[in-house]
């Protein structure tokens, strides 16, 4: 499922494009009764948790023809991970509760990877090179968070992570998939327009979507002509606009957060569409 968040019309440059990758939590009808005992008791707070539904909230005001946001669970195929990749179908959650009560065929992960996560990349393609059609230099944003409590099945035994996570982190895999110029230039909007220093790639410095679509595309041009495209993932602290605990949105302290990142995602887009 890849998801069209109806937004106000804002204008974004046309050379900026933003991703969700991690912004749904749908579980098909199909296998959602092999869902394991210890997730269907966690309730909704433990399947929303599993993702990064905030997200989705998050680039709700950026044009939809230049977002895209994948409206199901990493249960049923992370879409950031390669097809190879051992934690493509995770067996456990972030606190270590099973997944699955009955593992998932060869032939529903075929299914659902054809149905979910391949339609997801399908569209990413389609709106990067949608955006490099019209732009010389491409900025791709995929917008996650990470949260600081490890749910359980009674909210009483909920555990803080051991280290607590930035409130945001910026990952462009060391310079690999985007011109370090810009990913400094973004870090300093995200402080004028936010007011908090980013951490830059540490705890993480992206995964398979900044590989895939930046740094991979990168190496294969030549030298004179990379970072035509360039991938940041930013990773914010759930915390800045949720609570934990409930998974429920505060809504005012999402307002100032989205639009500061806004802003920031807007003002660095103009200052690389000029060049």
């Amino acid at each position: 499922m890849v998801q069209r968040i109806e937004s106000p019309k804002e204008v974004f440059p046309s050379n900026i494009v933003v991703l969700a990758t991690h912004g749904g939590y749908f579980v098909p009808d199909s296998v959602r009764r092999k869902l394991s005992d210890k997730i269907t008791a966690l309730g909704l707070r433990g399947v929303k948790n599993f993702s990064d539904f905030g997200s989705r909230w998050v680039v709700k005001d950026v044009p939809n023809d230049q977002k895209v946001v994948a409206g199901f669970s990493r249960a049923i195929g992370d879409p950031n991970r390669s097809l190879d990749a051992p934690d493509l179908f995770r067996d456990t959650d972030f606190n270590g509760n099973q997944v699955w009560e009955t593992p998932l065929t060869d032939h529903e992960k075929t299914q659902l990877l054809e149905g979910h996560y391949k339609k997801y990349h399908s569209a990413v393609l389609n709106a990067i090179e949608s955006a490099e059609s019209t732009s010389q230099r491409v900025i791709v944003f995929d917008v996650h968070d990470t949260g600081n409590l490890m749910l359980a099945t009674d909210p009483n035994n909920d555990t803080e992570r051991a280290e607590a996570f930035p409130s945001i982190c910026l990952g462009n895999k060391d310079g690999e998939s985007c011109d370090p110029a810009i990913m400094n230039d973004f870090a300093s909007l995200i402080e004028k327009h936010l007011g908090i220093t980013p951490l830059l790639n540490h705890p993480y410095k992206g995964g398979y979507v900044t590989s895939k679509y930046g740094k991979e595309y990168n190496d294969s041009l030549p030298l004179d002509e990379r970072f035509k495209r360039n991938v940041i993932q930013v990773e914010l602290g759930r915390y800045l606009y949720m609570d934990e605990k409930t998974q429920k949105i505060d809504f005012k302290k999402l307002q100032s957060i989205k639009s500061g990142l806004n802003a920031a995602m807007k003002e660095l887009g103009e200052k690389y569409d000029e060049e």
